[in-house]
């Protein structure tokens, strides 16, 4: 079952727009602008898309779309962006008590399979997917092929969530900080990021009960007021 997302436990609002600024990526970590999660900008040959990524409850994605988008315009004044269409989604991390319904193996977003930190699941999908069919097919528990492979990582990132959420500006700045040493360092960011989700049981046992009650107290929701693919 890849139905996608059964409940919101994040929301994103974000909108395209032509361009003369040249290519470019960036990404904004500011409470204010993007609660809970992060804002980012990208621009390819002349299109672009503004996007606010929120990761907590009790705030309005559109009208934290409207202060990424300002934010982005005060940072580069070369955007002059002529926009057009926008839309708005919602994403669903967390790790339920089965991953089951009925006979069917849920995978990717409806088992909760993603990044709980930054809110990524491509690879979370596609993996789970192989692996629920290869238990169809062998027999094997997928429950088990989920713990040696996916679900440690999982539980670092909701334990990174649950520290992020408590401080995101000045742990923002922490993050960055030392992510540019070591790119300075090695001219390679990466084995940053790969430390910072790297499995870690004794993380996951002072934090991981705090974590999940993150997620019911701040996340949750429906997500009837945006829907995948709606246009505001």
């Amino acid at each position: 079952m890849a139905t996608g997302p059964r409940q919101a436990t994040g929301y994103v609002s974000a909108v395209f727009f032509r361009t003369q600024a040249p290519d470019r990526a960036a990404i904004l970590l500011n409470r204010s602008v993007a609660p809970g999660g992060y804002a980012y900008l990208v621009v390819v040959n002349g299109e672009g898309m503004i996007a606010a990524t929120i990761l907590e409850r009790a705030h309005d994605p559109h009208a934290q779309r409207a202060l990424a988008v300002e934010a982005f315009e005060a940072l580069y004044p070369d955007l002059a962006p002529s926009y057009g269409k926008s839309f708005g989604g919602i994403g669903q991390f967390g790790l339920p008590g089965s991953f089951r319904s009925g006979r069917g193996l849920l995978v990717g977003e409806a088992a909760g399979l993603q990044d709980a930190l930054w809110g990524f699941g491509i690879r979370y999908a596609m993996e789970s997917g192989r692996l629920a069919a290869q238990a169809l097919l062998s027999g094997e528990r997928y429950e088990l092929a989920l713990e040696r492979a996916l679900l440690p990582a999982a539980r670092t990132s909701l334990v990174n969530r649950w520290l992020y959420q408590r401080g995101q500006d000045a742990l923002s700045r922490a993050l960055v900080r030392a992510w540019s040493i070591e790119q300075a360092l090695r001219d390679d960011g990466l084995p940053y990021l790969r430390r910072l989700y790297a499995p870690d049981p004794i993380r996951w046992r002072l934090f991981g009960r705090r974590a999940q009650r993150l997620l019911a107290d701040d996340g949750g929701g429906d997500g009837s007021r945006l829907r995948l693919g709606a246009q505001d």
